[in-house]
């Protein structure tokens, strides 16, 4: 069985599944099942097959795929699976990414719901430390809602004893404070202020990732370099200190989500052309895309690029 969780949309992800396939198959040399689970937040996307045929030759493969976004949400509420909880957290983050208020009434809700379900003290302990990293709050109302959900604790402890509460993990929070403020020092005197987004990704990390990423911005050059970083440690992958690629994958995809955004769900044509890109390119393109309010526009802007009468017909 071949399992590939994808956190966010990738042109390249259907390939990436029939390379892996194939090398599996080669290695085993028996049948594979591929399964995909798309983790991301765009109900559009949901690649689950990848081929060509050329002339006689064709080569076919279709992997099933799971959408998170899409479970129902009322099996998961009613399983007792961790996986289910941690499923709903996940999508819950999602979903407030933008709204702190709403994001503290689910987080305390989420938090109530955890005790109830009758998990063992482990199960609770990474339960509670993926809610706190995934649906992270700003400062200001951080702390009263820790207090609230101290005293949520202290009325559920006599229907499920919870060993390992939040004020013993506080201390441990405590030094990951100081770590994550002194990386955040040294990453904004390397790459200059960093966007609120990347700056919210840098809180959440643990003290293990903290330790890894004071060590890998040494290297970093550009705020791009930060994103692909995180981008690896939201999706399992580690990212070599100089390996372009990943960095330049990490740019195109915020290119296109900020295209979509302005102009819509892009052809194939057109994402092609853009995949082609290279680094200067997809920077002139970041900025370009704000004047842009159609996907000729883009068009002519990707001609102008040396794109050719393969992107005219767009």
């Amino acid at each position: 069985i071949h399992l590939e969780i994808q956190a966010q949309r990738d042109l390249d992800f259907a390939k990436r599944m029939c390379r892996y396939h194939v090398r599996l198959f080669d290695r085993q040399n028996g049948p594979v099942l591929s399964l995909a689970v798309l983790a991301d937040d765009d109900p559009h996307w949901r690649p689950d097959r990848f081929g060509y045929d050329i002339a006689d030759c064709v080569l076919m493969l279709r992997f099933p795929t799971v959408k998170l976004w899409a479970l129902d949400a009322q099996m998961l509420e009613a399983s007792a699976n961790p996986i289910a909880t941690i499923t709903l957290i996940h999508r819950e983050a999602q979903a407030t990414r933008h709204d702190p208020e709403e994001r503290m009434r689910r987080k305390i809700a989420r938090f109530r719901a955890c005790l109830r379900q009758g998990y063992s003290a482990e199960d609770l302990r990474h339960l509670y430390r993926l809610l706190d990293q995934l649906m992270r709050l700003p400062p200001s109302i951080d702390e009263p809602v820790r207090a609230t959900m101290r005293q949520i604790e202290q009325e559920e402890r006599g229907m499920t004893p919870f060993v390992t509460s939040i004020e013993r993990l506080a201390g441990a929070e405590g030094e990951a404070r100081g770590e994550r403020k002194v990386v955040l020092r040294l990453l904004e005197r390397k790459l200059g202020s960093l966007s609120a987004a990347l700056e919210a990704e840098v809180a959440a990390l643990d003290t293990t990732q903290l330790d890894a990423l004071s060590e890998a911005l040494l290297s970093f050059t550009a705020q791009a370099h930060l994103a692909a970083w995180l981008q690896g440690q939201r999706e399992g992958w580690d990212v070599a200190p100089f390996e372009a690629s990943a960095y330049l994958q990490v740019e195109r995809n915020m290119v296109l989500r900020l295209l979509k955004y302005k102009i819509g769900s892009l052809n194939e044509t057109l994402e092609t052309k853009i995949a082609e890109l290279n680094s200067a390119q997809l920077d002139a393109l970041s900025k370009a895309l704000l004047d842009f309010t159609t996907q000729a526009e883009l068009a002519a802007w990707l001609r102008g690029q040396g794109g050719g009468d393969s992107v005219r017909s767009a």
